[in-house]
Formats: C-alpha cells, sequence, structure tokens
C-alpha cells in the first residue's frame, strides 16, 4: 500500500510497527497502574483541604474510582499485597463518599458536609455519570472496581453494591452506543465469575506457565505470579489465602499453576499446554453459559 507522499510501505512492516505501537501502550498503561498506586500510598494522599493539590482525586467519583483500579492492575501485576490494600482503603473512601444507598450507583462529587447542599444551579447538582465522554464514565469504573474486589475479598456488599449501580442504566445502556462501552464491560465482569491464575515457584518453568496464561486476554482474569517463599496466608488477599497456601504441591515447593473461579480452586497444573487447555475450557464455559 501507499502511505504518505507515494511511498510504498509493506503490510508486514506495518503490522510490525501496530505490534511495537501496542506494545508501548501496554508498557505504559502498567507503569500510569504502577504509578498511581504508588502515589495513593503517599503522605500526600492523605492530606486534607482545598490547599492540597491532589484534593479534587479524592473529592470526584471518577478519579477516585480510577485510583482504586489502577491498584489493583499494580497487585496483579507485581502480586505486591500492599497494593491491593490500598485498592481496598480507597474503595472503601469511594463507597463512603459516593455511593447512594438509596437509589444505587454513585454521585459525580461527595455529599456535602453535614448533609447541607449548597444551592449553585445545574453547577451545584450531583449526578451520576455512566457516559463514556470519551473518559470511562465513574460509574462503570466503581463498579468494576469493587466486583475485582469481590473476586479476590468474597464480601458480597461490594458485589452487591457494583450491582446496584449497573442495575440504575440496565433499560437505557443500549441508547448509549459506544459511549457505554465502559458500562459493557462492567455489565461483563457481573456476569461472568472472575478467574484467577495463581502461578507459584521461580525459573523458567514457571515463567513458561506465566506466558501461557497470560497468551489470550480474557475479561475478568487476573494473572499472578508469586516466588514459593510469597505463597503464605499473609501475602494474598483473603479469598486466595484459603486456598493456595494449603495445596500440598505449592507446600512440596513444586512450580504449579492454579486457576480458580467462582470462588472455586481447580487442582494444581504443572504443563503448559495443559494450562492452556484449561483456560481454553473454562472460557468456552462462560461464552457458552445461559
Amino acid at each position: 500500500m501507499n502511505v504518505g507522499c507515494g511511498v510504498a510501505v509493506s503490510g508486514e512492516l506495518l503490522g510490525y510497527k501496530l505490534v511495537g505501537l501496542r506494545m508501548a501502550i501496554d508498557s505504559l498503561e502498567l507503569e500510569f497502574a504502577q504509578t498511581a498506586a504508588e502515589f495513593a500510598r503517599t503522605n500526600e494522599y492523605d492530606e486534607q483541604g482545598s490547599t492540597s493539590p491532589i484534593d479534587w482525586i479524592r473529592h470526584t467519583c471518577h478519579m477516585t474510582s480510577v485510583t482504586a483500579v489502577a491498584c489493583l492492575d499494580a497487585y496483579e501485576a507485581t502480586a505486591d499485597l500492599s497494593y491491593f490494600n490500598f485498592a481496598r482503603r480507597i474503595a472503601d473512601t469511594m463507597v463512603d463518599r459516593f455511593f447512594d444507598p438509596v437509589s444505587g450507583g454513585f454521585f459525580d462529587t461527595e455529599k456535602p458536609a453535614g448533609g447541607e447542599h449548597k444551592a449553585l444551579g445545574v453547577l451545584g447538582t450531583r449526578r451520576k455519570p455512566f457516559q463514556d465522554s470519551p473518559t470511562p464514565a465513574g460509574n462503570p469504573v466503581a463498579a468494576i472496581a469493587l466486583l475485582r474486589l469481590f473476586a479476590y475479598t468474597n464480601d458480597r456488599g461490594d458485589r452487591d453494591k457494583a450491582e446496584q449501580t449497573i442495575e440504575v442504566l440496565a433499560g437505557l445502556a443500549g441508547q448509549y452506543g459506544i459511549f457505554a462501552a465502559t458500562y459493557g464491560i462492567a455489565a461483563v465482569h457481573l456476569s461472568q465469575p472472575h478467574t484467577q491464575v495463581v502461578i507459584v515457584g521461580d525459573g523458567e518453568p514457571s515463567n513458561r506457565l506465566y506466558t501461557t496464561a497470560v497468551a489470550q486476554f480474557t475479561l475478568g482474569k487476573a494473572v499472578l505470579k508469586l516466588e514459593p517463599n510469597k505463597a503464605v496466608p499473609r501475602n494474598l488477599p483473603p479469598a486466595l489465602a484459603e486456598t493456595i497456601p494449603h495445596l500440598p504441591a505449592v507446600k512440596e515447593g513444586k512450580t504449579a499453576a492454579v486457576v480458580c473461579s467462582g470462588f472455586t480452586c481447580q487442582p494444581p497444573i504443572f504443563d503448559p499446554e495443559e494450562l492452556a487447555r484449561s483456560l481454553r475450557q473454562a472460557l468456552e464455559k462462560s461464552v457458552l453459559k445461559p
């Protein structure tokens, strides 16, 4: 094909360029998630009052929910439980400041101090944004954060709040088209069980299992890679802490992959090809599920 001033560029070259750009985007997204999560662990995040240059992050549902998701992304990329703990803390703040316990959903701004509402016309109206414009809307991102937390904690309150949030726009979502894309992703998270693939081990065998686990992208699938000495209850979120450390293969120090879905874990898998088959079967079941 010709690009620009009649210069011929092969499809193969463009393909390599696309792959390179995609890898660069993935790298930037990971860097963003880690930076946001690190920021949440600083003293500056806890500063109060309008003099704090980042106070607006905690005062809008969108930024609070995005930071919670970023912390979960960083946890899944590093298996550092401190990121998960901060995601939990930020999500609790998000619920306390923005969630509507009566009608469901999240307001875009926090509730007024003392329950008083100062009238500022349209600008003073608290909304529940569901429409991407074009950045992901606060409500579906908040629902995604809560559903991902639920998968690690089995705290029913997280799932119930997320379901209430998604139900608010259930009857109108189809009218928004592509501007309800994040809402659609949240609905997938709600309708399908979250799957965790936990790789325990080190060296080349664990690398091969990890490469197999991340090869196919699936919404709701997370891959964690733990060193053998890190697969203990204090280094895992509640739902995984009840299972992973107590498996005989893990206790014996074997390199293995454990696939957990819907709070049920399959027997450890040691072969990458067997892991690939197991993940394909799990995907087929979720797609065919009525």
